[in-house]
């Protein structure tokens, strides 16, 4: 058993630098900013204004987010215009219908919100849990190693081992 885990430990590569695992995706400070990654964000250039400049991999530059907003604007043109052209005097309209609307409207989007809500503590609950299971798992193999008496020079190589555990079990 001792010689599996050496085998194994030795055939993993050193990851002692963020590069080595493959977390290259962030600015150092003072360099231009960029988004090579849409999920990620680079906290060194969020605090000045030039994080409004930057557009690459964002919403702002997605062609059906146009398409979209070309699609309401007609609406609101041709609902403006039929108000305009259908309405000769506007004083006939009875404001107090709206507000009925107004009401019926809150309480729809009231009840959306919880919905959303709820949707999203339970997707919370379950990356907790997926979390506390993953720690628990290393937490299990460290004690494993240890009880199987791995020596302390095989035991520093344990963030790879961790790693290798992590990617099996997924």
């Amino acid at each position: 058993m001792k010689e599996e885990a050496a085998d194994l430990l030795e055939s993993q590569p050193e990851a002692s630098t963020i590069e080595s695992l493959g977390f290259n995706d962030f600015v150092p400070e003072g360099k231009t900013p960029y988004v090579k990654d849409a999920m990620t964000y680079h906290t060194t250039f969020l605090k000045g204004w030039q994080v409004f400049y930057v557009l690459s991999n964002t919403i702002w530059v997605q062609r059906a987010l146009w398409q979209m907003m070309g699609r309401l604007f007609l609406v609101t043109l041709m609902v403006g215009f039929g108000s305009f052209m259908f309405m000769p005097d506007a004083s006939h309209v009875d404001a107090s219908r709206f507000r009925e609307i107004t009401a019926v409207l809150n309480i729809f989007l009231g009840l959306m919100l919880s919905f959303f809500l709820r949707e999203s503590v339970a997707r919370w609950v379950k990356c907790v849990d997926g979390f506390l299971g993953l720690f628990n798992a290393i937490r299990n193999l460290a004690m494993q190693l240890h009880a199987l008496g791995v020596d302390k020079k095989t035991g520093q190589h344990m963030p790879a081992l961790r790693c290798d555990v992590c990617y099996h079990s997924h």
